[in-house]
């Protein structure tokens, strides 16, 4: 009987074991969580990973750290990531980042897209096209016209290979003119370098030149999406200012390094999605000047495929 006493005792302790472990992973996350921004404060990804944290911490009860690692035109904060054990470490960043054999090939070395896992698409991005007030043009096609005429025009963007980069790229395949671009470390320095004549025209996303664009101190010809943006209703999209872009819609995503368990990713997904079932949250999300464009981590990865296609063909074109 004794033995029987032990074996029971022995059993039951199993069980116990296999409940308190089992508690111990459905207690993801137990601890603060960090999003690495591998760019400057101020731009698109850090604004939106802002945001991406509010939602987070409101659902999951942990503090969620937002930290700019800047670098590599986003190559250093990335591979930081990529170094990560598990879900506790984050990014927020545009594709490039996700895919460096297409717009990167130089950090390769580094990391590539097998380092990293997709957990979930998290904004869609705008890009408009800006230029000095002082520019004597007033669409599109008129600045085209000016641009033909004053060869060598220098371009603002966020870092080789975003789109703020390529988009310039494309519009000079497309109308034949002769531009040169030159890299910041993120759209608000973009946006001040336009703002204080320094360069005559960039790409800053919208966040970042929004209030100018309001203010008057500079004029927005365009913007980069499939129909207006409700912020500047009167400003055309590039196919209605008569340019049909081949660059793909750019979009922030939030990432994990490939160690992170399954679980996590899962369960890092899913909060997003119950963060985006909130109306004041989507507002949020607007504020920042992004388009609310939540894909979980299962209906991302069709779309992270057609996105991958597009963007080989488009790059194969310019290159």
């Amino acid at each position: 009987m004794f033995k029987t006493f032990l074996e029971m005792v022995a059993g039951l302790t199993l069980v116990l074991c296999i409940i308190f472990m089992g508690t111990g992973q459905a207690a993801f996350p137990d601890k603060s969580i960090t999003i690495i921004v591998p760019y400057s404060p101020g731009g698109m990804s850090d604004l939106t990973a802002r945001v991406v944290s509010q939602g987070l911490s409101a659902q999951n009860g942990q503090s969620v750290a937002v930290v700019n690692k800047v670098g590599g035109g986003g190559a250093q904060g990335t591979h930081e990531l990529t170094r990560s054990k598990d879900g506790y470490t984050l990014a927020v960043v545009p594709p490039p980042m996700i895919f460096p054999e297409i717009y990167r090939p130089d950090v390769t070395s580094m990391f590539t897209s097998k380092d990293i896992i997709p957990v979930c698409r998290v904004a869609l991005n705008i890009t408009p096209i800006v230029i000095g007030k002082d520019i004597p043009a007033n669409t599109l096609a008129e600045f085209i016209e000016y641009a033909k005429k004053n060869p060598g025009l220098r371009y603002g963007h966020s870092g080789r290979g975003n789109t703020t980069h390529v988009i310039g790229v494309d519009i000079a395949r497309l109308t034949g003119i002769k531009i040169q671009d030159v890299p910041y470390s993120s759209d608000a320095t973009v946006a001040t370098a336009i703002l204080g004549k320094q360069i005559p025209f960039g790409f800053p996303t919208m966040p970042a030149i929004l209030s100018h664009i309001k203010a008057g101190s500079v004029k927005c010809l365009a913007v980069h999406l499939p129909k207006r943006d409700p912020d500047v209703p009167d400003v055309p999209t590039f196919s209605e200012a008569g340019l049909n872009l081949e660059v793909p819609q750019s979009f922030n995503t939030l990432i994990a390094s490939k160690n992170t368990p399954p679980e996590q990713i899962a369960f890092l997904s899913q909060a997003m999605g119950r963060a985006y079932k909130d109306p004041n949250y989507v507002a949020t999300v607007r504020k920042i000047g992004a388009y609310p464009g939540y894909l979980s981590h299962e209906d991302l990865k069709p779309e992270l495929a057609i996105f991958e296609v597009n963007a080989r063909r488009f790059i194969s074109l310019i290159r």
